[in-house]
């Protein structure tokens, strides 16, 4: 038990006692990160760098949206089992490494202050992982409604940072998003729940619980494609319009290189070309942006893309 006097859950390989001692050594460290009620720390144990998130939002059991393993208990059968939804989290987790999750290792949770609020159940605590690799995408960039020149140079030097992203990384990360939706639910919400490593691509944190879904494969894909290319739309056009020209320039000619190599991945990746298409027009369409770079439609900057590139077939 750690300092705080919390119960602590682990994933097989992982003691109780590292995560107590990684959530003791968090006390004093200045957070890194907040985001509602959550604060991140970075801690270092064992030479090894370590996320400490101190939250109030760890689900117990949520019976609106159940896992496929508890869909048919009650709160006080599940309760019973002593395994939260997060648990499964842990360990769906943990086996999905190969699609680039960052695991969970352990949580520490609060057993006398479990809030229930209708139906479902939530404790405050620790969640502890390893530091993401590389740097959350657009780090410090908060999304602009009006012009701002140390926003905008921040903006466009990690525009032309991405620009340089190849194709097989944007391939990786759709095909990823899919597969990992399959079992855990990705929150594309937020930009800070994908971290960027120029050498090893894209990675996955903040996933939740495998709800008992209905969504068919297609339905998934679709989803991933909207949400990744999503990613990296980050201003108004009203906004764009008030660049001076030759920042104009720098970014809508980075931000149209982001796009031809994400075309390019996507389609490595196996994706349909007409959903392609149908996701690419939702980003340009009436978009000063691409039409300032000569872009005015999706489906002639899609072919045109492509007419070099052989596709491969990636490995699933």
């Amino acid at each position: 038990m750690n300092d705080f006097g919390f119960r602590t859950n682990c994933i097989d390989g992982v003691s109780p006692e590292m995560i107590d001692e990684i959530i003791d050594a968090s006390v004093g460290v200045e957070v890194s990160k907040t985001g509602g009620n959550n604060k991140c720390k970075i801690v270092e144990y064992n030479g090894q760098k370590y996320a400490v998130l101190k939250t109030t939002n760890i689900e117990c059991y949520n019976l609106s949206r159940p896992s496929k393993k508890n869909k048919d208990m009650s709160k006080e059968e599940i309760m019973a089992t002593g395994e939260f939804n997060f648990d499964n989290v842990m360990r769906i987790g943990a086996a999905m490494q190969d699609r680039h999750v960052v695991p969970v290792l352990g949580f520490s949770w609060d057993t006398q202050k479990v809030g229930e609020y209708g139906d479902s159940a939530y404790a405050r605590g620790f969640i502890v992982q390893p530091k993401a690799p590389g740097k959350e995408l657009y780090d410090g960039v908060k999304y602009m409604y009006e012009y701002n020149s140390d926003a905008a140079a921040l903006l466009i030097d990690y525009t032309k940072k991405y620009s340089q992203i190849p194709p097989q990384h944007f391939a990786e990360f759709v095909t990823n998003y899919i597969e990992i939706s399959k079992e855990l639910s990705v929150d594309p919400s937020k930009r800070g729940n994908f971290f960027y490593d120029e050498q090893k691509g894209f990675y996955f944190i903040d996933l939740n619980f495998h709800r008992y879904r209905e969504e068919t494969d297609e339905q998934l894909t679709a989803d991933a494609v909207k949400y990744v290319i999503g990613q990296f739309r980050t201003i108004y056009d009203g906004t764009f319009a008030e660049f001076p020209q030759d920042e104009q320039i720098e970014y809508a000619t980075a931000s149209k290189q982001i796009f031809e190599n994400i075309i390019k991945g996507f389609t490595i990746a196996g994706i349909d070309k007409s959903l392609l298409i149908e996701n690419i027009d939702e980003q340009i369409k009436d978009n000063g942006i691409f039409r300032s770079v000569g872009v005015e439609s999706a489906e002639k900057f899609v072919e045109d893309t492509l007419t070099p590139v052989k596709t491969e077939e990636i490995v699933q």
